[in-house]
């Protein structure tokens, strides 16, 4: 109270933490392979791409208990899709700077996750395969 910082309180963390996975999951690895902000987002397969990436998140957010609207995927890409096309995110930023990725964090458990469950996640191992591969030649093997 008294601070310039808003703070919401939820009584269901599991599905708030899950809801902001979604968002993680698809635009973190979007952005950090393609080196470039949110606009890349409308270039022709990219919001397809990060929808999968966004579904896959929300069947196994849902098999951990996350109670997650069917609409989640298309509210989280219309408010990327929304985004100044110059704006960007954490992993894209710490990609530039040559810092360690929390892709194996993010996408990376998803994909755990979803196995524990026997919950296919093909796209997000391709993006973890993808940042693996390109973070070993680019950053010297940081992750």
């Amino acid at each position: 109270a008294g601070t310039g910082v808003a703070v919401d309180v939820t009584a269901d963390f599991t599905s708030a933490a899950w809801h902001k996975l979604c968002l993680n999951a698809a635009s973190g690895p979007l952005l950090a392979l393609t080196g470039r902000p949110h606009e890349v987002l409308h270039a022709p397969g990219m919001a397809e791409l990060a929808l999968g990436l966004m579904r896959e998140c929300l069947a196994v957010g849902r098999a951990e208990g996350a109670r997650l609207a069917d609409s989640l995927p298309d509210e989280i890409l219309a408010g990327l899709l929304a985004a100044p096309g110059g704006a960007g995110n954490s992993m894209l930023y710490d990609r530039r700077a040559g810092r360690r990725l929390e892709f194996d964090a993010r996408n990376g458990a998803v994909q755990r996750i979803g196995a524990r469950h026997g919950i296919a996640t093909p796209l997000n191992a391709a993006v973890c395969a993808l940042l693996e591969a390109s973070v070993d030649s680019a950053a010297g093997g940081k992750r």
